[in-house]
């Protein structure tokens, strides 16, 4: 396959895995995020009172969810601004600067996975609490996906992909690529970005099998 056609291939594949991801994050802020959430800063179930006892405190509110609203955010941005490229320009005219202008949102995916291991613990405490379980089974009572586990761990391996699709990206952009430069930025920082998790993500994976 000729260059040209490599580069428009990576860039589908690259807003079809951004679709996936924001997917995921946009079912946590719908079920999770901003329903344990009110604007007086409390954490409980929708049907709660005030008086009633927290689902959540907002501490735990912070360890499960502390970057993720600022992902989503990001994600959407991010997507939107993949499809402006894919559908306005040419291979040639295509803005590869994109990936190196979202390396804070690609650096959260990392810290993401870093926290892995204290979301989940803390999960599974939170689920021995009668009311956390009952709201977590009400929101995944007919689409399993929107099980908190499956929700948290779905996005760990979007990394390898942005790696692996920036450096082909690199591999396949002419030399005279306006944006040439700005793409090898992101692909050294999605390289070290991913290594630095590498032997993470399998782990991850293997618990939604």
């Amino acid at each position: 396959m000729e260059r040209s056609k490599q580069v428009v291939k990576c860039w589908k594949d690259l807003i079809a895995v951004e679709e996936k991801v924001n997917e995921v994050l946009k079912r946590l802020k719908k079920n999770y995020i901003k329903p344990l959430r009110t604007n007086e800063g409390k954490y409980m179930l929708p049907a709660m009172k005030p008086k009633d006892q927290s689902l959540l405190s907002k501490h735990h509110h912070k360890i499960l969810f502390r970057d993720l609203e600022t992902m989503e955010k990001l994600s959407t941005q991010f997507l939107i601004e993949l499809k402006d490229e894919s559908n306005n320009k040419s291979e040639k005219e295509i803005n590869m600067g994109i990936l190196y202008t979202f390396c804070p949102y690609f650096v959260l995916h990392k810290t993401h996975i870093d926290n892995l291991d204290g979301i989940i613990g803390l999960l599974e405490k939170l689920m021995h609490g009668d009311k956390f379980y009952t709201y977590v089974l009400s929101k995944c009572r007919h689409v399993m996906e929107d099980d908190i586990y499956h929700l948290m761990l779905k996005p760990v391996d979007a990394l390898l992909y942005y790696s692996k699709l920036a450096h082909k990206l690199v591999l396949n952009t002419e030399d005279d690529h306006k944006y040439l430069e700005d793409l090898k930025g992101a692909d050294a920082k999605l390289a070290q970005l991913f290594a630095s998790v590498k032997k993470a993500i399998p782990v991850y994976q293997q618990l939604l099998e």
